[in-house]
């Protein structure tokens, strides 16, 4: 068990705002240099339900249950036949956020794992034993596509996460080598005795 906290419970984005961004960048792209991975930002945040703080990465509960994961769109879809809202998230590209509880999330695996792509028999006490075993309480999952579970996004044709513009872009790790390591060093050492301070 992992625990972990504070967490904000409240909206992580003030939808009108963002909206207002939106529009004032697709006004004059040429003033926004990075204007595909801007615009990307602003259309999945503002697609993100407001009043769902967390998020569940479908491929980190796929591979609990040690299966492949069913294509994001047909998971969504069946949390929204089952009558849930559900989003995707601005920070994770596997990430769904929706109001259904955890457990029938899990039971829409469970579904999908016994219907759609088997596993072979589980060891107990291991996590994909102790999940599957259990009987899913919601009937049946429908994986038919829902257009709620389509993402804004999804249906403009724009990537929601832009690849970084070139090789090694961005924050570089501290320098390495021989010199470093002597600058390093010299640092490290102590001075002499009766040497001035700072000197």
């Amino acid at each position: 068990l992992s625990m972990g906290g504070p967490i904000w419970n409240g909206p992580l984005h003030d939808t009108a705002w963002v909206q207002e961004m939106l529009a004032d960048a697709r006004a004059g792209p040429e003033r926004y240099p990075a204007f595909k991975k801007l615009q990307s930002l602003l259309v999945t945040a503002g697609e993100e339900l407001p009043d769902v703080p967390l998020f569940m990465d479908l491929h980190q509960m796929s591979a609990a249950l040690k299966t492949t994961p069913p294509k994001a769109v047909d998971f969504r879809s069946a949390l929204v036949n089952a009558g849930h809202r559900v989003s995707s998230t601005h920070c994770n590209s596997n990430g769904v956020k929706t109001d259904a509880p955890i457990e029938l999330m899990w039971d829409v695996l469970r579904h999908w794992v016994k219907r759609m792509h088997p596993t072979k028999v589980h060891e107990q006490g291991t996590a994909a034993h102790g999940i599957l075993s259990k009987e899913p309480k919601l009937a049946d999952a429908n994986f038919a596509r829902a257009s709620q579970a389509v993402s804004r996004a999804k249906q403009e044709g724009l990537p929601r996460f832009l690849p970084n513009p070139e090789p090694h872009w961005g924050p570089l790790a501290r320098a390495k080598g021989k010199h470093a390591g002597k600058a390093a060093k010299k640092r490290a050492a102590p001075e002499p005795e009766g040497a001035p301070a700072g000197g």
